[in-house]
């Protein structure tokens, strides 16, 4: 996805990895890559709150990820923080 975009989806890295690209415009040429994700990490928590994405995330190889789409990722995160909250 790019940044700015507004999310749908949240992202599980399974396997492959992927750069993290912020840029101070809204050019895509100027952006600078400030990480790399790779096997067992997460992205897309934007979609919680509805704001635009932060960066844009490129693959550099063959990847695979999980997608869940944000009605399904915001019931989980309920059940997850109820839970957490109760035990806490």
């Amino acid at each position: 996805f790019r940044q700015g975009d507004i999310g749908t989806s949240w992202y599980a890295v399974l396997s492959g990895s992927l750069d993290v690209k912020v840029s101070e415009t809204s050019s895509y040429q100027d952006a600078v890559t400030i990480c790399t994700l790779g096997t067992g990490t997460a992205f897309g928590e934007s979609i919680l709150d509805n704001t635009p994405r932060h960066a844009t995330i490129v693959t550099r190889e063959f990847s695979e990820l999980l997608r869940v789409e944000q009605k399904e990722f915001r019931s989980l995160w309920e059940v997850s923080y109820t839970v957490c909250y109760i035990l806490s």
